[in-house]
């Protein structure tokens, strides 16, 4: 059927798992824009450093659920967060298990 979303379970390899990229790497979604979209999952007190692919790029933050802190600010389910020229960005669970969304967009 045309127009029918491509539905796919990714395994979650590691903390941060590309869900949707430009070339559609790794059974990921493919987009047709210069933007990745992460899955990130952290255990309780776990965190990861995040490079960032170029300065110029954007990375914005949608939390899901638990508590998570975005280079020190704190954010909450529902919460988002927009974040620029930066060369890495540090997440860390702060309070149980955290889901989140992370944009790579140019």
């Amino acid at each position: 059927m045309v127009g029918r979303a491509k539905w796919i379970a990714l395994a979650q390899t590691e903390v941060l798992t590309a869900v949707v990229t430009p070339t559609g790497e790794h059974g990921t979604l493919k987009v047709q824009q210069d933007a990745i979209l992460y899955r990130l999952q952290l255990t309780p007190n776990e965190q990861v450093q995040m490079p960032t692919r170029d300065m110029s790029r954007q990375l914005y933050v949608q939390l899901v659920e638990g508590t998570l802190k975005v280079n020190d600010v704190e954010l909450t389910p529902g919460d988002g967060a927009h974040i620029t020229a930066e060369q890495a960005v540090l997440f860390s669970a702060y309070q149980g298990s955290v889901t989140a969304l992370v944009f790579d967009l140019a």
